[in-house]
């Protein structure tokens, strides 16, 4: 009873794995949020202190490339960076 219950409600498929929770981290000050991890690389956007950033896996010496809670992907230093607490 219980499968078929299921089943018309139609429950997940077996093999839906769910999103991880990504790590979030806060600016220290107002940085620039740059296209590539140089300090001379063109700037996506200015962050201020406080913003929320999410580290998206790559990472060049101490380079991270993160997005921001508007979906702009771009390389911050990760020393400009603490985590969210």
């Amino acid at each position: 009873a219980y499968r078929q219950l299921v089943t018309q409600m139609g429950g997940m498929e077996a093999n839906v794995v769910a999103a991880a929770p990504k790590k979030s981290f806060v600016t220290l000050s107002a940085v620039d949020m740059k296209r590539s991890p140089s300090p001379s690389s063109t700037t996506v956007r200015k962050l201020q202190g406080g913003m929320m950033v999410y580290p998206l896996g790559g990472k060049e010496g101490m380079w991270w490339e993160v997005e921001d809670e508007n979906g702009n992907a771009g390389w911050l230093l990760n020393t400009d960076l603490e985590p969210l607490r």
